[in-house]
């Protein structure tokens, strides 16, 4: 697994200026209305000031908890790309940034780890969609489901390709849409626990659970 984790994430040895082929480059992709939903590297250089301005709209200020100067919140990110604990990336429909996707290493949570028995291959997961309001129009009318579909995606390729055996995500209990969002994908309620930052509802994805209910072979 750490292998594998190496070879498909050293991308994220990056150039202070990324070239040019960095803004298509795809890890995984899948169909959308017609369209292609697409995860790819995140690179502050590229991504940064957008990401800083949707941490900081008021859906995402109260559970993402970035809100601030861009100076902020670009030295907490390179810190976490310097540390190279937690992988980074971006959804994309098409060539349009939709969302951003964080995976992490449950043992290395120390907070969480303490209400689960966490193994190595074990992992959790954040993402946040972006303020569609700032899209596009001719966007804007084809992103009914973008959420269902972009949580899809990234489930796709941590089980499919990189094989994780578990996936928790733990949603402010208060975030009824990521609550929703995680029950419609098919994650598992197991409880209710107390962070230090927030009360969450604990979810998790077994892989051979993820595979009989989104079997790839099934996909049009």
């Amino acid at each position: 697994m750490k292998k594998k984790l190496n070879e498909l994430f050293g991308p994220y040895d990056l150039p202070k200026k990324p070239d040019q082929s960095l803004l298509t480059a795809s890890f995984y992709q899948r169909n959308f209305n017609r369209q292609k939903l697409q995860l790819r590297p995140m690179h502050l250089a590229l991504h940064g000031r957008l990401l800083h301005k949707w941490c900081n709209q008021p859906y995402a200020a109260r559970f993402w908890q970035l809100q601030g100067t861009y100076k902020s919140f670009k030295a907490y990110y390179d810190e976490m790309l310097e540390a190279s604990i937690n992988l980074f990336f971006m959804l994309y429909l098409d060539d349009i940034p939709v969302g951003f996707v964080e995976v992490y290493r449950v043992i290395n949570d120390e907070e969480l780890a303490q209400h689960l028995d966490a193994q190595n291959n074990d992992y959790g997961l954040h993402l946040l969609m972006c303020p569609y309001r700032l899209l596009p129009p001719s966007v804007i009318k084809n992103m009914k489901g973008i959420a269902y579909q972009s949580l899809l995606t990234v489930l796709d390729f941590l089980f499919y390709i990189l094989t994780i055996d578990n996936l928790f995500v733990e949603p402010d209990a208060a975030n009824i849409h990521a609550c929703r969002l995680a029950e419609q994908a098919g994650f598992d309620f197991l409880e209710t626990i107390q962070l230090s930052y927030k009360t969450a509802n604990l979810y998790r994805y077994v892989r051979k659970d993820y595979e009989k209910k989104h079997p790839l072979k099934t996909r049009k």
